[in-house]
């Protein structure tokens, strides 16, 4: 499919050789006919081969009215896109920080410190396809993380301020994300510092 896609955008001079992984099967003729070479069988990967001067020859039918619509119609995408990742970073980093000064990181908080209506992040999220809920999710288990990484604060008293019910159920939706309790958390995180301290000890 895609030499005869090749063949026809860049004209008869396009030539390819083609490599197979697998054995010479039946269609093997098919296959010449349709290359225009005999291909390689039991090769290290499949792979069609060409000159890379072909990657600069005009397409037969460019069409520059169609081109200019596709690149229109793609740019406008990629904006879009672009502004919507730096939207959702903006509310992660709301509910980050509204988690640090113990606050509830609820809709209400995050509208307050974006300076919007509730209802305006609500139907901006919506309109990206993105939960708020799903968000502050994320949000507060990557804090938990670098707390337990990078804090002497208890276990206990981050499940608190990160707004858990109970420090057993913060430990629960630890390990559903990370698959290794709070304990075991920062028990890695203390063993990978001591490495580090040996290593910078070792080299004085």
């Amino acid at each position: 499919m895609m030499s005869a896609f090749c063949r026809r955008s860049v004209g008869a001079e396009w030539h390819c050789s083609a490599q197979f992984e697998h054995a010479v099967r039946s269609d093997e003729g098919l296959k010449k006919a349709f290359l225009g070479s005999p291909p390689q069988y039991k090769t290290a990967c499949n792979a069609i081969i060409f000159k890379t001067r072909f990657l600069d020859t005009p397409i037969v039918s460019h069409d520059p009215l169609l081109l200019a619509l596709v690149k229109k119609s793609l740019d406008e995408i990629l904006t879009r896109h672009t502004i919507n990742r730096q939207f959702s970073h903006k509310v992660k980093h709301s509910i980050t920080h509204c988690l640090r000064d113990k606050r509830a990181a609820d809709l209400a908080d995050v509208a307050v410190v974006l300076g919007m209506s509730p209802r305006a992040v609500q139907n901006r999220l919506a309109a990206d396809n993105l939960s708020f809920r799903l968000m502050k999710r994320e949000s507060t288990m990557e804090l938990a993380r670098e707390m337990l990484t990078h804090s002497n604060s208890a276990i206990t008293t981050i499940a608190y301020q990160l707004n858990f019910s109970e420090p057993s159920a913060f430990s629960r939706a630890f390990k559903t994300d990370f698959k290794v309790t709070p304990s075991e958390q920062r028990t890695l995180a203390l063993s990978v510092s001591c490495v580090y301290a040996t290593a910078w000890h070792g080299a004085d």
